[in-house]
């Protein structure tokens, strides 16, 4: 989540239902749910989500998590997901928080201007929340070079398929807290030293993989390599545009219908 914001609800003028406290935060009376506590606190806040963090892409579809999350960490809960306001939202996402302590939605706004996700490790998952000014987004690596960070660090590179040359993005997968592992650059740097051999192998490969269509025009113009991805492992794979398939490169290279 990214670009928090306070957002000021329509619904909060001229209401008797709410009383204005401070700066964004208002007092509900609630007179038509019996299940509801009869009186809390409510504040409203906007934001981004990040695909790249595994979140929703759209504020039609707002992601489970962080969001769960931050409700357990702050002991609030969603009382409006503006259904209306958020359907017809192109990337901001608006969301109303709720708690009958007044102290809990105040910790809760301590996250506007901050930047909130989860970081999975091998203890768990884990709710971050940071100042942008603490997240390098872009590094520079001994191996990779210069890199920016989407989904994991990346690069571009080339890869010459019959002929014909295609800008690729290298990912090597991370989370923006990690850095590039020793395994990944032994795997890229394999790749680049080995790269003729293995292109000559990918064109092999698929030409003896859909063989019927081999001699057909326009065949080797249908695909499209768009992404090398790099595991943390080392382990490494070429992905197709609009392809069902993928070509692992290491440990061997080969084609799987498997999901990498």
């Amino acid at each position: 989540m990214k670009n928090i914001s306070n957002y000021n609800a329509e619904k909060y003028g001229n209401n008797e239902k709410y009383s204005f406290v401070e700066d964004g935060i208002y007092f509900f009376k609630n007179t038509d749910d019996p299940v509801l506590e009869k009186e809390f606190y409510v504040t409203s806040l906007s934001f981004e989500q990040e695909l790249h963090f595994d979140e929703g892409d759209s504020p039609q579809n707002i992601s489970q998590y962080p969001l769960e999350d931050i409700l357990d960490k702050f002991n609030v809960r969603v009382n409006d997901f503006y259904r209306e306001i958020n359907e017809q939202s192109g990337s901001l996402c608006y969301t109303e928080f709720a708690s009958p302590d007044i102290d809990d939605i105040k910790e809760l706004r301590g996250i506007i201007g901050k930047h909130v996700y989860n970081k999975e490790d091998d203890n768990g998952v884990d709710l971050v929340i940071t100042d942008y000014k603490d997240l390098p987004l872009n590094i520079k690596d001994d191996v990779f070079g210069e890199m920016y960070f989407r989904i994991g660090w990346n690069i571009k590179t080339e890869i010459e398929l019959w002929g014909k040359s295609y800008t690729v993005t290298v990912t090597a997968i991370a989370s923006i807290e990690d850095a590039v592992t020793d395994e990944q650059r032994k795997s890229y740097a394999s790749f680049k030293e080995t790269q003729a051999e293995k292109q000559k192998k990918i064109e092999e490969l698929l030409s003896s993989e859909f063989e019927d269509e081999a001699e057909e025009e326009g065949f080797h113009d249908s695909f499209q390599p768009v992404t090398l991805l790099i595991r943390r492992s080392g382990d490494s794979a070429l992905l197709f545009c609009d392809a069902d398939f993928t070509v692992f490169l290491s440990p061997e290279v080969e084609i799987s219908w498997d999901e990498f």
